[in-house]
């Protein structure tokens, strides 16, 4: 019997293994399962315990988080058209599911329950640390907020994981979308051989005897650090600063409508000193933080190219960000 490599936790996640085609049957019987998780445990004849309570809820979304994320994961770093179509066929559901757990009044008390008891004290650092960390996640995820307030939070949770999803794609396909094609080795003095001979490839793949550079990380970053030529630095920056609102290529622009959205959802309680704008999240939602898009934008630029660490966007600072790396662009080149 084939087991969907999604369900399988008994090693590390199967990624070569998983087929767009296996996606919406997991997630499904996933957030069946823990529904009727949900359900048992809310009931008032489970008690408020450690062993009883809090550990099973932990296991069950474990599991959903895990399958999802292996889904997530391939639909950010080998994306197809039959990988995103699964991923966004899903992504309304897992949405709606994790809104349904913040805003479940029965946990919430709970874990509050659970906290005010005299077992707290006996657990272990760990387990308090997590029992404190989810009576935050749900007071900012909405438990306490009216039902009507509640119903227009998952509307905005559920607009703003479509468009975050809708940004990364448009994001890879600007990113893929580039290259540059260079005849004269003349003109790359300065980039690594092994960098050169890559760019050999890429371009002999296409059926010309030049050198392809990409916006991607192995392509783009050696350039940006050692190429001597002034002009090539230029072309690459420029195609990846713009690549976040319009195809890198020069194409009509496909996030700006993105961002107009997500801007009209922002609202940043994460730093005071910023000039906080009244939008619909503010007024209906003053104690809840939604998403910023400085970090859908940095996470998807991470993804895709394939960082090894993520940088923090802070909003605020996206004008002094962009002359530094202007100045960036357009330095001499300095080897390590």
């Amino acid at each position: 019997m084939n087991v969907n490599p999604l369900l399988d936790f008994s090693g590390l996640p199967r990624y070569g293994s998983v087929r767009p085609e296996h996606v919406a049957p997991a997630i499904d019987q996933l957030l069946a399962e823990n529904r009727a998780v949900i359900a048992r445990l809310a009931d008032e004849s489970t008690a408020a315990s450690w062993d009883e309570f809090a550990e099973p809820l932990e296991n069950a979304n474990e599991r959903l988080s895990r399958a999802w994320g292996t889904a997530a994961h391939l639909h950010a770093v080998d994306d197809n058209p039959a990988i995103r179509a699964a991923y966004n066929a899903s992504l309304p559901k897992v949405t709606q599911y994790r809104t349904e757990l913040a805003q479940n009044l029965g946990l919430y008390e709970k874990f509050k329950a659970l906290r005010a008891s005299g077992d707290f004290e006996g657990l272990s650092q760990a387990q308090r640390k997590s029992v404190e960390n989810d009576l935050r996640d749900y007071r900012l995820g909405g438990a306490e907020l009216a039902p009507e307030k509640k119903r227009r939070f998952a509307e905005i949770q559920e607009e703003l994981a479509a468009l975050e999803a809708k940004f990364s794609e448009n994001l890879l396909d600007a990113t893929n979308a580039f290259s540059a094609s260079i005849t004269d080795l003349g003109e790359l003095a300065g980039i690594p051989e092994d960098v050169l001979q890559a760019a050999k490839e890429a371009a002999r793949k296409d059926g010309r005897e030049a050198w392809k550079f990409t916006l991607h990380a192995p392509s783009y970053e050696p350039v940006m650090q050692y190429a001597e030529n002034r002009g090539l630095r230029e072309t690459l920056y420029r195609a990846h600063v713009s690549s976040r609102g319009s195809c890198a290529c020069g194409k009509k622009r496909r996030n700006c409508s993105a961002t107009a959205a997500s801007r009209n959802f922002r609202w940043c309680r994460r730093w005071p000193s910023r000039r906080r704008r009244r939008s619909t999240s503010s007024t209906i939602l003053p104690q809840v933080h939604c998403l910023a898009l400085a970090r859908i934008t940095q996470n998807s630029r991470n993804s895709h190219a394939g960082n090894s660490g993520s940088r923090n966007s802070r909003p605020g600072t996206s004008r002094s960000r962009r002359k530094n790396c202007a100045q960036y662009a357009t330095r001499s080149p300095t080897r390590k």
